[in-house]
């Protein structure tokens, strides 16, 4: 099963570091808001909104310690700057909506049992 079949909480790889942790529960906390605007994006049919808003959050996921939404992030990008059709842009998208509604602040081993 790769990353994108799972329902499991996706962590940060700086999310259990103390000199992070607050920054990284800022960045998950504010996540909806992100994927709001992409979905306006979308939905207003706003292909420069859209190439903006995917153009930050593919920098501020790896900053934060997401690397797989930056690197799915950054294919959207490209496909956008090459007039790629708007289907496949949409598919790889939901697989980067998918990822970031998956983030979560802190760590495994804080919610282990």
């Amino acid at each position: 099963m790769n990353d994108l079949d799972s329902c499991e909480p996706l962590y940060s790889l700086i999310g259990e570091n103390p000199d992070f942790s607050d920054l990284v529960d800022l960045y998950v906390e504010r996540m909806p808001l992100r994927i709001a605007d992409i979905e306006r994006a979308v939905s207003d049919e706003n292909r420069s909104a859209l190439e903006t808003f995917v153009h930050q959050l593919k920098g501020s996921a790896g900053g934060y310690g997401f690397p797989r939404i930056s690197e799915l992030a950054a294919i959207v990008e490209d496909q956008l700057r090459s007039d790629e059709d708007i289907q496949q842009i949409l598919a790889v998208l939901n697989d980067v909506i998918c990822l970031c509604r998956r983030v979560r602040a802190g760590g495994p081993s804080q919610n282990a049992l």
